[in-house]
């Protein structure tokens, strides 16, 4: 632009010292001066439309400069959004890097767990078939207790009746607390019985009046005694007073009394008292 204006001025000038030339220097020429007059026409006209297209572009230039100036502000603020965009682009590649490792190590946490939900799944079905099995069998079983607990406490209360019983035999069988009086060769017995499993301890206790013999036999050696045969015992005193104790297993035993004398009367009091060890379980004293 400043290239026009120079130019232009220069043109004006040199329309000004061709003006004057022309008047000056030839006077009577008219033709010379019909034909600057045209010229200078030629030239004004010229200089007009020149200027016109000047103005014009003038202002095409201001318009382009305001132009310029709006799109290099606006190509600041781009740029600078862009750099700020380009920062949060970085930022965001970074996350999305990280997230895709992550991923990646979750999408195979997920295939492992995924299998190992399959094998607990089918584990689980297993066992709640087993379990649906067992609740039907823990019904039966159930059912069978009951009916079972019912069958036991009948067979406690007769086990109880028949324990007592057999203990009041036992204890029967086992004591004996009596007096007598005995002719000569005369004699008394207590029975004594000792049940299969247990071991027994006989006492006896006997006041007399003169002295008496006291055995303690078992059935087969007191048949023995009675056939006048060769016998054995398990206790044998004489005497006015008698303290004695005897340990005996499993049996039936007889505790005789006898009077020796051939012509004295005598007259006793005894006690007999068996106490029992080693009882099994299915025999215990209440």
């Amino acid at each position: 632009m400043e290239s026009t204006k120079i130019y232009l001025i220069g043109l004006v000038i040199l329309i000004a010292v061709v003006s004057a030339l022309l008047l000056f220097t030839n006077p009577t020429s008219n033709t010379n001066l019909e034909f600057a007059k045209l010229e200078i026409t030629s030239l004004k006209n010229n200089y007009t439309a020149l200027q016109n297209q000047y103005q014009t572009l003038q202002s095409q230039y201001n318009m382009l400069e305001s132009n310029y100036e709006n799109l290099k502000t606006n190509y600041t603020a781009l740029q600078n959004m862009y750099q700020a965009l380009q920062s949060q682009y970085n930022s965001l590649q970074d996350s999305y890097n990280s997230l895709k490792d992550m991923y990646s190590i979750l999408q195979s946490n997920y295939t492992t767990l995924q299998n190992m939900y399959q094998t607990l799944q089918s584990q689980y079905n297993m066992l709640e078939s087993n379990y649906e099995n067992l609740k039907t069998n823990y019904t039966a079983l159930q059912n069978m207790y009951q009916a079972l607990q019912m069958q036991h406490n009948s067979l406690k209360d007769q086990y109880s009746n028949l324990n007592n019983t057999y203990w009041n035999i036992l204890t029967f069988l086992g004591q004996g607390n009596n007096s007598a009086i005995l002719q000569p060769y005369q004699f008394t017995y207590k029975e004594i019985a000792v049940p299969f499993g247990f071991s027994g301890i006989i006492y006896i206790t006997l006041s007399a009046s003169s002295p008496v013999d006291v055995f303690v036999f078992d059935l087969n050696n007191l048949i023995q005694a009675i056939k006048g045969n060769s016998y054995g015992y398990y206790l044998h005193s004489q005497g006015s007073y008698i303290n004695e104790k005897v340990s005996v297993g499993p049996g039936f035993y007889i505790v005789l009394i006898y009077n020796p004398n051939n012509n004295t009367e005598i007259t006793l009091s005894y006690k007999v008292t068996t106490t029992y060890t080693t009882a099994p379980q299915l025999f215990l004293n209440p």
